[in-house]
């Protein structure tokens, strides 16, 4: 992958892009070691993944090894299926995204520069696969 980073100062829309590219370029097998507990359901009844470990990013002030974050497939109250991905250590959600059942699609709820939709499409797709 890339150095250590150490993500201290890094905005939300940059370590948004940190994970989806981590989740795009990281091969399937490495992947599905990089989490580390099962599918699990929460109280909304949302498909959740374990924590991943970003071990190449790290946040100094908070004296943290690496970076840990949580995804969440779901449907909303109008059934529209979404994911959101959450950063635990700045206690942040960095990225929802919605699925366009017409076109087959992920696109991010907020506007990320230079995060484009195939990428979105991409990690979700990857994501979605370690829960079969």
């Amino acid at each position: 992958m890339e150095k250590r980073m150490d993500a201290s100062n890094i905005s939300i829309n940059e370590l948004a892009r940190k994970f989806v590219d981590y989740i795009n370029l990281t091969p399937d097998e490495k992947l599905k070691e990089s989490y580390i507990n099962h599918v699990y359901e929460s109280e909304d009844d949302d498909k959740c993944i374990g924590k991943f470990r970003l071990l190449h990013l790290f946040d100094s002030t908070k004296n943290n090894e690496y970076l840990t974050f949580t995804a969440c497939f779901f449907k909303d109250e109008t059934g529209t299926q979404k994911l959101t991905i959450h950063n635990i250590e700045k206690e942040k959600l960095i990225l929802e995204c919605t699925f366009n059942d017409a076109n087959k699609s992920w696109s991010a709820e907020q506007n990320i520069p230079d995060l484009y939709l195939s990428s979105i499409t991409a990690m979700a797709t990857k994501l979605k696969n370690i829960l079969v």
